[in-house]
């Protein structure tokens, strides 16, 4: 009777392990994919349709070459105040001004996915704080960049750079001929000064090698 090697026997149990290639887009953390602007938006929609109780998918304007920029609107929207008649918190987030800080916007992404499948399977915390508060998440502000892997927008400007706070004091990067000359920072300065001009919260998403800021 023929003998199989050990090698063999090893060979075939490691092929046979191998995992085969998901048409969708994995859960876990571990396995997520980075998304470009189009597997982004297919999402972004799919929340929107799905989950349209507690989704307002809105967009703040476009980037320079006519992306939308999304922004995920999460609440408990049957409730216009939390249950003892206060105004409901509200958090403002962005991710992804850097379009090569693919982490930045993954963790926006995150942050949003977190909420809407905490209140679909029926997470009594997530319940809790989207009853009471407005989540506004405009995932990824520099989808140019994002597609093609580069720090700066289209025109080769640094959106972190862009805005009027300290604009043009950084020697070592391109702020723009003006504070708000880019279309990406300008339609995110207008969602922050009339959609939420008085958030309680404001986070931006950013990636620095691997550190997480």
């Amino acid at each position: 009777m023929p003998r199989i090697t050990p090698v063999l026997v090893l060979a075939v149990l490691l092929l046979s392990s191998a995992p085969t290639a998901l048409a969708q887009q994995p859960d876990i953390v571990q396995e997520h994919w980075y998304h470009s602007y189009l597997t982004l938006t297919a999402d972004v929609q799919s929340w929107a349709a799905d989950h349209s109780e507690i989704v307002i998918l809105t967009v703040a304007g476009q980037t320079e070459l006519g992306r939308n920029l999304w922004v995920v609107q999460i609440s408990d929207w049957s409730v216009d105040a939390k249950p003892d008649g206060a105004q409901k918190e509200i958090v403002y987030i962005d991710g992804g001004h850097h379009g090569n800080e693919h982490l930045g916007t993954e963790l926006a992404f995150l942050t949003a996915e977190y909420y809407i499948e905490g209140w679909a399977a029926g997470d009594q915390e997530v319940i809790d704080v989207l009853t009471t508060t407005e989540i506004h998440i405009l995932i990824m502000l520099n989808a140019d960049g994002n597609d093609i892997d580069t720090r700066w927008n289209i025109n080769q400007v640094d959106l972190n750079r862009n805005y009027d706070h300290y604009w043009n004091t950084c020697p070592v990067t391109q702020p723009g001929s003006d504070a708000f000359s880019e279309s990406e920072t300008h339609a995110n300065s207008i969602y922050m000064n009339t959609v939420v001009p008085d958030a309680d919260l404001y986070v931006t998403m950013h990636t620095g090698v691997w550190i997480m800021l």
